[in-house]
C-alpha cells in the first residue's frame, strides 16, 4: 500500500475513533441519571424528602442526636469530610453566617462523614463552633436520605422552621448564592412564602 493511501486510511480510522468515542460521551453526559455538576442548582426532585428524615448521629461527645432536634427555625445542614478541600473552603464562610444570624434563629449542623478522631483538628484550623455530628455509614446514609440529588461533597441541605426541607445544594457554597438562600429560608420560616413556593425558588 502506497505511504499516501495508507495515511489516508490511518486517517479515516482516527476520525472513525473519535466519532464512536464521541458518541458514547455524548450518551453518559446527556443520561438523564447522570449527577449534576457540583455547584449547580437541582431541580427539585420527587424523591427529596418533605421533612427531615428519621436520623440520629453522634457528636464528637458520643453524644446521640436527632437532625430535627433543631427544627425550631431554619436549617443549614452541611455535609463535609476532612478529605474534601471545597468543604474545608466553605467552613469559615458557614461559621460566619451563623454568627451573623443564629440570635434570628438559624442553625447550622455540620455533619463529618468521617472517623471521629480526625475530625477535631480540621474543626480547630476552620475555626467552626456550631454543632458537628459524625459517622461513616450512617452519615452516608445521612445524606442519602435526603434525595438522589446527593453526588459528592459538599453537599448542603436547606429546611424552614417546622422541619420543611426546601432543597439541597451540590458543590461549594458562595456569599452571593448563600445570602439568596438565606432569604428564601427566612420568607418560608416565616410564611411570606408558602412551601410550594420557597422550594420552587430553589428549583429556579
Amino acid at each position: 500500500m502506497s505511504d499516501p493511501l495508507l495515511r489516508r486510511v490511518r486517517y479515516a480510522a482516527i476520525i472513525g475513533i473519535c466519532v464512536i468515542a464521541g458518541f458514547y460521551a455524548g450518551q453518559l453526559f446527556w443520561s438523564p441519571n447522570k449527577a449534576p455538576p457540583a455547584g449547580q442548582r437541582p431541580a427539585a426532585s420527587a424523591a427529596m424528602p418533605a421533612s427531615i428524615p428519621e436520623i440520629q448521629l453522634a457528636d464528637l461527645q458520643g453524644t446521640m442526636h436527632s437532625l430535627d432536634e433543631w427544627s425550631d427555625g431554619p436549617m443549614l445542614i452541611n455535609f463535609w469530610a476532612t478529605w474534601c478541600a471545597p468543604c474545608l473552603r466553605e467552613m469559615p464562610l458557614l461559621e460566619t453566617t451563623w454568627q451573623d444570624n443564629k440570635e434570628s434563629g438559624l442553625t447550622i449542623v455540620g455533619v463529618a462523614i468521617d472517623r471521629n478522631e480526625a475530625i477535631p483538628p480540621y474543626v480547630e484550623k476552620t475555626g467552626v463552633t456550631y454543632p458537628i455530628l459524625a459517622g461513616q455509614s450512617d452519615a452516608m446514609k445521612a445524606a442519602e436520605a435526603f434525595g438522589p440529588d446527593f453526588a459528592g461533597l459538599p453537599y448542603s441541605v436547606f429546611v424552614a422552621a417546622g422541619g420543611h426541607v426546601l432543597g439541597v445544594y451540590s458543590g461549594e457554597l458562595h456569599p452571593e448564592y448563600l445570602e439568596e438562600v438565606l432569604g428564601v429560608l427566612d420568607d418560608a420560616s416565616s410564611g411570606r412564602l408558602t412551601l410550594a413556593q420557597a422550594r420552587a425558588r430553589f428549583a429556579e
